[in-house]
C-alpha cells in the first residue's frame, strides 16, 4: 500500500486519548498531530518530556464522572486545565494567543454547550484546538450517534451540538510532518 510517511495521527477516547498524549511524547518525530477525548495528561507521567512541538485538538466533558475535568487526587491524571497548559508550554504558544469561539447549541435538549479554544492559530505546527464541552460527560459529542438515556446515566450527559469523529478529522488532515 501507498502511505503517506507523512501524515501519521493518532486518536482516541478515554484511555485511547492517553494514549494519543503517550505517542506525542514518544513518537513525536513520527506524529504529524493527535486529537484525544476524554482524556487528561497523566499524573505522574511515565514519559519522558516532549521534544518538540505536537499540533492537537483535545476535547474534553465539565461532567465527566471518569476521567474528572478538575484531575483527579487519586495520582491519575491531571485537570484539564493543567493538562492543556502543558501542552502549551511544549507548543510555546502563550495562553493569551487564543481565539474562542461559542459552538452553536444545534441541540438545546441535551443540556449541553461547547466553548472552542484556538491556541497559536498563526502556527499550524503548534495549534491547540481545545474543547470544552459544558455539561459533557465521558464520552464523545455526537449527533448522529446518541447514546441511550441508561448509558448517560452511567457516562454523564452526552452533547449533540458537533459530530466529534469529523471535527477530528477535520483538524487531523491539515497536518503533517
Amino acid at each position: 500500500f501507498s502511505v503517506d510517511n507523512t501524515r501519521f495521527y493518532a486518536t482516541g477516547v478515554s484511555n485511547g486519548g492517553l494514549m494519543c498524549y503517550r505517542l506525542a511524547t514518544e513518537l513525536n518525530a513520527k506524529i504529524a498531530a493527535i486529537a484525544p477525548f476524554i482524556a487528561n495528561q497523566p499524573d505522574p507521567s511515565e514519559c519522558p518530556s516532549p521534544s518538540a512541538a505536537m499540533p492537537m485538538m483535545i476535547c474534553v466533558g465539565t461532567l465527566d464522572p471518569l476521567m474528572p475535568f478538575a484531575g483527579s487526587n487519586r495520582g491519575s491524571v491531571k485537570s484539564s486545565a493543567e493538562t492543556l497548559n502543558f501542552w502549551l508550554a511544549v507548543n510555546g504558544v502563550p495562553i493569551t494567543d487564543v481565539v474562542q469561539t461559542n459552538l452553536p447549541n444545534v441541540n438545546t435538549n441535551d443540556n449541553s454547550t461547547i466553548v472552542k479554544r484556538l491556541f497559536g492559530g498563526s502556527n499550524p505546527n503548534r495549534e491547540i484546538e481545545f474543547y470544552t464541552v459544558v455539561g459533557g460527560g465521558h464520552n464523545m459529542p455526537s449527533i448522529a450517534n446518541p447514546l441511550s438515556p441508561t448509558a448517560q446515566t452511567a457516562v454523564g450527559p452526552q452533547n449533540q451540538d458537533m459530530e466529534g469523529a469529523r471535527v477530528a478529522w477535520d483538524f487531523l488532515k491539515r497536518h503533517k510532518k
